[in-house]
């Protein structure tokens, strides 16, 4: 610091210009440092609660997804550090003694738990459980102070091998059961209420990735749905507030994402087998090093309960790569796919990787791109495909016409 006042002050003819630039890298530093520690600068102001005396009607926080993961864990934390009465959705039963088996240690407590958690057999994407569970609040005379969209699955697997019912039904949950669960309860919030949907730091950096393009897209959808829905209940008293875990050890994260390539891989006659593979090997290597627990995720969304945060997004454990690559061009993450994926630079002429669907050819392709340089020897390829002497033919389409001559090798 001395050393930049000097410098700064050396040449006392330019006084205020050196002010106004000493000034700037004050204001720059403290942007710089609330970008890195954002709760380090915000003013902790206590939000209503049950014991307010301005409140007149019983608060509750719905989260959905809470039989694993960061609902189960969210459930678990608004329980032990807030009072508000608690309802969990989710496609299978929740015992909720189980839940909070730690916090029962005697009738009293077991009480408590009965009055306080309400469980419900709940698929977010059909409009007539959530309206169950709306009769419910109505009947009781709840108001919804915090909704948790927790509820969210995956799907890995090329995109040119997914069916389209496949990424919809990823869409349907993770994108449209926010929406159907927003909606659904609107009407039992109040003014103060808080939505907090469950994002990613994909979403936050806006990077997809080979093979994680289902729930890269669904995150990305929910992304634009959550600024729009900011904007608009922000004019009626209602607050939005993404939260974009990073590596999270989750079951979805740490089992389903690997797991789900594994069955693909064998399961289905795949044009993708090596890169599959690095996938997979890249996806450990990344949640085994960078993961923690969803009690960390948790811990944010009490402070979301009990206090006024003035950010709208809430970063958790976000890598610094994906901070970074939120600003690089598109090309630089192009680049290091390719490199991540491609695996050995050689593969052996006698290892057949299987096409999608099992019509034979013999034909050798020689494909160049995203993949690097290599010769894939396809045994089955699309159902539809036939050998003619004027070239391959995919139902009505002719490869020739459609792709480079250097695919075909003779």
């Amino acid at each position: 610091m001395q050393s930049i006042l000097k410098i700064l002050f050396y040449n006392s003819d330019h006084y205020i210009l050196n002010v106004l630039i000493l000034a700037l890298y004050f204001i720059m530093s403290y942007v710089a440092f609330k970008m890195l520690f954002p709760s380090c600068c915000n003013k902790v102001k206590k939000r209503i609660s049950n014991d307010d005396e301005r409140n007149h009607r019983p608060l509750c926080a719905i989260v959905s997804g809470c039989s694993s993961g960061i609902g189960l864990a969210t459930l678990k934390a608004i329980y032990k550090d807030t009072d508000l009465e608690l309802i969990g959705l989710d496609v299978v039963e929740v015992d909720g003694k189980e839940i909070f088996q730690e916090f029962i240690t005697d009738d009293a407590s077991s009480e408590g738990l009965d009055r306080r958690f309400t469980s419900f057999k709940c698929d977010v994407t059909k409009d007539k459980d959530l309206k169950k569970v709306y009769d419910f609040l109505i009947g009781n005379d709840y108001a919804v102070d915090v909704l948790i969209c927790c509820a969210g699955i995956t799907r890995t697997g090329p995109l040119m091998e997914l069916s389209a019912n496949q990424i919809q039904k990823v869409m349907d949950i993770n994108v449209m059961g926010v929406h159907r669960c927003v909606k659904a309860f609107f009407g039992c919030m109040q003014r103060g209420s808080i939505v907090v949907p469950i994002l990613s730091e994909i979403a936050y950096a806006m990077q997809s990735s080979a093979f994680n393009a289902a729930y890269s897209m669904s995150k990305f959808a929910l992304q634009a749905y959550v600024i729009a829905l900011r904007q608009e209940l922000s004019l009626v008293g209602v607050q939005v507030k993404g939260v974009y875990p990073g590596a999270i050890a989750t079951k979805l994260s740490m089992n389903h994402t690997t797991d789900m390539t594994i069955q693909h891989i064998e399961n289905n006659k795949t044009l993708f087998k090596n890169p599959l593979l690095q996938f997979i090997d890249a996806s450990k290597s990344y949640i085994h090093k960078m993961a923690k627990e969803p009690k960390y995720v948790a811990n944010e969304i009490v402070k979301i309960c009990l206090y006024e945060n003035p950010n709208k997004n809430i970063l958790v454990n976000v890598s610094i790569m994906m901070k970074i690559l939120k600003y690089l061009p598109e090309a630089v993450m192009d680049y290091g796919a390719g490199i991540m994926l491609r695996g050995a630079d050689e593969w052996n002429d006698d290892e057949y990787v299987r096409g999608t669907h099992p019509s034979i050819i013999n034909k050798k392709l020689d494909i160049r791109g995203g993949w690097g340089d290599r010769r894939l020897i396809f045994d089955e390829i699309y159902t539809k495909l036939h050998s003619r002497e004027d070239g391959f033919r995919i139902s009505n389409v002719d490869l020739r016409e459609t792709l480079p001559a250097r695919f075909f090798q003779q």
